[in-house]
Formats: C-alpha cells, structure tokens, sequence
C-alpha cells in the first residue's frame, strides 16, 4: 500500500461506478447485468472456500440473494482504496462492504472485508473478487453464502 495515490481522476469515477454497479445490480436482481460486470473468465470467491466462475454462475448470484435476503439487503460498499495492481492494466482495490437489512430497520446483517482484482479492456471489469466475512452480524447467509443454505453448489 501506498501513501500518495498516482491514480488519475477519470479511473477513480470509472472504478467507483462500477463498484456501484456491483451493489445495484446485486441487490435488483439483474444477474446478467452483474456478470457483465466481471471479464469473462471473472471468479467471486468467499473465504470460506465457496467460489463462483464465469458469467453463467455469476449470473446466478443475484437472484439468490434477492430470494434469501427478501429484496431488502443492501450492499454497501465503502472505505474504497484503490491501488495499480501488478499488471500494467490492472488495479487492486480494498473495500469494506456491510450488507443491511432493510426489512429489519436497517441493521447490519453481515460485514465484508472485499479485495476487487480489475483489468481494463475498453473499460474497467472485476477479474476476481474475494470477500471475507468479518464478524458475526445478524443473518448468517447473505451473499455468496446464501448458496449454502439454500442446498446450491459452488463447483
């Protein structure tokens, strides 16, 4: 990590569009659109082992949530650090990420630790995300983990 950031403004608006993206389509239930999100070889990955590869499984990924969480929870995603990654058109960017539940006043349901991997290819897209949960909020299945309770495999 670095102290100074040498990023130009217009990636900052392009990578925290997207990341707002992410969270709006996540939580509307436009799992196509979210997919386009990623680079077509893009992997969502949990801590816990649980991992998600190409559009046809990502695509899955918002109805889940939008079913286990009853359209309520919001991802929020904050705190946002973006750095040059290791590849000449790559980014890494750290974020926090509290998912509320709107049906339940708002409260936080789960909290994540996100590290986003970005390429650039005519516009920025996620090449891999790792999420890691900290904590122990409210709802024990939001996001990715939903799949587990929801008996849906991984693999």
């Amino acid at each position: 990590m670095t102290c100074i950031s040498t990023l130009d403004f217009q990636t900052r608006l392009d990578v925290n569009e997207l990341l707002a993206q992410y969270s709006h389509f996540l939580d509307h239930d436009r799992g196509p659109c979210w997919a386009e999100l990623f680079t077509t070889d893009g992997v969502f990955e949990c801590a816990d082992g649980k991992r998600l590869a190409g559009p046809a499984e990502l695509a899955t990924v918002p109805g889940l949530v939008h079913a286990k969480g009853n359209g309520a929870w919001r991802h929020i995603i904050t705190a946002i650090v973006i750095e040059r990654g290791d590849k000449r058109h790559g980014l890494t960017v750290r974020a926090y990420g509290p998912v509320l539940d709107m049906d339940q006043g708002g409260t936080v349901a789960a909290f994540f630790d996100y590290e986003f991997t970005l390429r650039f290819a005519a516009r920025w897209r996620i090449a891999h995300v790792l999420a890691t949960r900290v904590g122990n909020a409210s709802a024990p299945t939001v996001g990715v983990a939903a799949f587990a309770s929801a008996g849906q495999s991984l693999q």
